[in-house]
Order: structure tokens, then C-alpha cells, then sequence
């Protein structure tokens, strides 16, 4: 049975879920490493990178809890742009003409905002951080990164495209998690990314390029609430999961429930001792899930 994993957008929030949707996989005949391909956007793209290096559930959550050493702090506030100029260069919009997918017909509201919002002056160093992973690691067979280069807005997937076939992982991870506001863009082979959640947290329509039998969604950003985002994060996972469906390729979509949204608050850096217990809670959604 030919399929596919999709671990979606949610900061260091979705590196617990995502590990406790992987084990309960695992514990189903449906080990990550059997997957034809895992699609990771943003936080995804980090654990579906490490998944691919042989990292393991507890590695993961062991891992995101740990915070930097101080020499790796160090280095990473020398690399905030120095200067009076590249200060006003990150106070300046990304892509200005990305407005305009904001009207009917556009490309969304999402992409919009990230055209318009300032670029952002944090250095996607840290992101490059990944159990099992080294810096120079080439993008593994079977993972798909998803991220939005700018100007243009166009999605680019790592590990697809020809045009970044020879990038390395821990670039396809800095670009696919560079949030807008936040990061500044990651320049990979002349061209500069953003954060792939732009566009869809999920991306799970990208699994009908290799007709897959099954795909499993591991979502956390449509978690229950009302915020914009969320609500957007539904609407995208939606339409991908009907697309999915209606080319009959059965879909299990595991998200966040009540429960498991309120131990996420404050993880990891406050509360990081919830890991263990958000990932089991993932893994009894997951069984439930594919039992469905």
C-alpha cells in the first residue's frame, strides 16, 4: 500500500503531536520509514526531516524541549542584521504587489498579508537545529518541503522542484518555517522563501502527484478556536481533503482536540514537561482515527 504522511505547520507546539501521531504509525503497521513520502510545512518540515534521519518520538520531543546551548545563542544574536540600514531594509514589506491576492480571485488573504507585512529581522539559524540532522545533510528521498518564494508568491516544494533538487535539509527547513514578521526570508539558490503555512498549513494536496492509497494528515493548527488562522487552517485542510477524497485516496486526518490545545499552551518553554503527555493523547486520536 503506497502512502503518504503530511505533518503540518504550528511552531514548536506541533513537534509533540506530530511525534505522537508518528509512534501510534508505527504501532499500526504504518511506520514512517515504509512511507512513500512525508510532506512537512514549517514546524512539519523539521519533524518530518529528522523522521526521514531516523530521529525517533521521544528524540523529537526531547529535543524541542531542549534549549539552545549558550554558545549556539551566541553565534545566533551575531547574525541579527548590524546597522542603521539593514534595520530599516527588515522594517520595509516583503512583497508589496502580493496585496492584490487579497481581491476576488486572488490567491488568499494569507499570501497577501505576507507581501505587506515587514520582512522581519530574527535569522532562521536556530530553525536549522534538528535532532540527527547534520548541517550539510543533503534533503532525504520521499520528504517534501513546502515554502513561498517572494516576490512572486509561488509555492516552491523542496524535494520535488528541479530547481532546488541539491539544496540541503536544514535550508528546506529554514525556508519552509520563516514566518513573516518574524524571520527574515531564507535565500536559497538566488531566490528568497517564506514560511509554506502561508499558503496552507497543511499542503496535503500535493500527495496525488505519487497516487497514494492513503494519507494520513497530522494537523495542528486547526485546532478549535476562532481566530483567523485557524479558521483559514480549516478551510485549506478542507479543500485538500476533499481533493483527496474525491480522486479516492482514502484520508485520516488527526487533529487537535480540546484536551491536548489546552497542554499546549505554554509548550515548550513554560511547560515543558507536557511533552510525553501531549504525544500519548496524539497517538489515542491517531488509533482512533484510522479505526474510523
Amino acid at each position: 500500500m503506497r502512502f503518504a504522511i503530511v505533518l503540518g505547520a504550528g511552531g514548536p507546539k506541533a513537534w509533540p503531536f506530530h511525534a505522537g501521531v508518528l509512534r501510534q504509525l508505527a504501532e499500526s503497521d504504518l511506520a514512517p520509514a515504509g512511507a512513500e513520502l512525508i510532506i512537512g510545512t514549517s514546524a512539519g518540515s523539521a519533524v518530518g526531516t529528522a523522521t526521514r534521519y531516523g530521529a525517533t518520538p521521544d528524540e523529537i520531543i526531547r529535543f524541542i524541549t531542549t534549549p539552545p546551548s549558550g554558545p549556539e545563542l551566541a553565534a545566533y544574536g551575531r547574525s541579527f542584521p548590524q546597522g542603521h540600514r539593514a534595520r530599516l531594509r527588515a522594517s520595509l514589506p516583503r512583497a508589496p504587489r502580493l496585496l492584490l491576492d487579497a481581491l476576488p480571485g486572488g490567491r488568499g488573504v494569507g499570501l497577501a498579508a505576507a507581501g505587506v507585512l515587514p520582512a522581519g529581522i530574527m535569522p532562521t539559524d536556530l530553525l536549522a537545529r534538528l535532532p540527527r540532522v547534520s548541517a550539510d545533510a543533503p534533503m532525504p528521498d520521499g520528504l517534501w518541503v513546502p515554502a513561498i518564494r517572494l516576490p512572486d508568491g509561488e509555492r516552491v516544494v523542496f524535494g520535488r522542484d528541479v530547481t532546488v533538487a541539491d539544496t540541503r535539509a536544514v535550508e528546506a527547513v529554514q525556508a519552509s518555517s520563516a514566518v513573516p514578521w518574524l524571520f527574515q526570508a531564507k535565500r536559497v539558490d538566488d531566490a528568497s522563501f517564506v514560511d509554506g503555512a502561508i499558503d496552507s498549513p497543511t499542503h496535503a494536496d500535493l500527495a496525488l502527484d505519487i497516487e497514494p492509497d492513503l494519507v494520513i494528515v497530522s494537523s495542528v493548527m486547526t485546532r478549535p478556536g476562532n481566530r483567523p488562522a485557524q479558521l483559514l487552517a480549516r478551510r485549506a485542510l478542507q479543500e485538500e481533503v476533499d481533493r483527496l477524497r474525491q480522486a479516492g485516496v482514502r484520508t485520516v486526518v488527526v487533529g487537535v482536540d480540546l484536551e491536548i490545545a489546552s497542554l499546549l499552551e505554554g509548550f515548550p518553554r513554560r511547560n515543558p514537561d507536557c511533552g510525553p503527555a501531549i504525544a500519548d493523547l496524539a497517538a489515542r486520536l491517531t488509533e482512533r482515527a484510522l479505526l474510523a
